[in-house]
């Protein structure tokens, strides 16, 4: 995936603000973590990269499916029970119900609405409809089965367990052809190079991806 000049304005009622100048990479490893302090604009990039705002000039080269995690997974909930909402109503297969089980997803939890859930478990829960998803995509041999994962802070409101849980899903899962990631806590890439996952990272400062 290949990412050249991008710049997006964001609008708001105190008028517009360049939030993205000019960041250009090319993501080559499997694995790309974009990390920055809080308001730098990684998510204003993955909403830019995942069609979910505009993109005011630049462009995006995917050569696959994108399948976006939100930052804010209810932001993006449609139904009102978390099965429906993982699978978007088709069936849940044994293989997406031990993924859900490895996530700590519960048939008690696939029975409530996913607005009731805690921060974390939402995350899980949009994790889970992302699994299904890729597979689903790749089983059926779209585009050369490539999917790209971009994920927004998909750490974040995890318990060190679940962090475990959840990589051990991601970048182990073969349905994933690349995967691009953000954070704004250092510990999250001090987990990685623990975790010894291999991966290329990218600082966004400015408005520009530093790689």
């Amino acid at each position: 995936m290949e990412i050249s000049r991008i710049k997006i304005v964001r609008e708001s009622f105190m008028g517009s603000r360049t939030v993205i100048c000019d960041a250009t990479a090319v993501f080559k490893s499997r694995i790309n973590i974009i990390y920055g302090s809080p308001g730098t604009g990684k998510t204003t990039l993955l909403e830019g990269l995942a069609g979910v705002v505009k993109i005011d000039s630049g462009f995006v080269n995917s050569s696959g499916r994108i399948l976006f995690l939100m930052q804010v997974p209810e932001r993006g909930f449609i139904y009102p029970q978390c099965r429906k909402e993982i699978s978007e109503g088709a069936d849940i297969s044994e293989r997406d119900m031990q993924d859900l089980k490895d996530l700590g997803i519960s048939g008690d939890m696939l029975r409530m609405s996913p607005w009731d859930l805690s921060r974390g478990e939402k995350k899980r829960v949009s994790f889970a409809a992302i699994l299904k998803k890729a597979r689903d995509f790749s089983d059926n041999n779209f585009s050369e089965n490539k999917v790209i994962a971009v994920l927004d802070d998909p750490f974040g409101d995890l318990d060190i367990k679940g962090k475990k849980n959840f990589s051990e899903l991601l970048f182990k899962n073969d349905n994933f052809d690349k995967i691009i990631m953000t954070t704004a806590d250092r510990r999250d890439i001090e987990f990685l190079n623990d975790a010894n996952i291999d991966f290329d990272r990218y600082k966004l400062k400015r408005g520009r991806l530093i790689g």
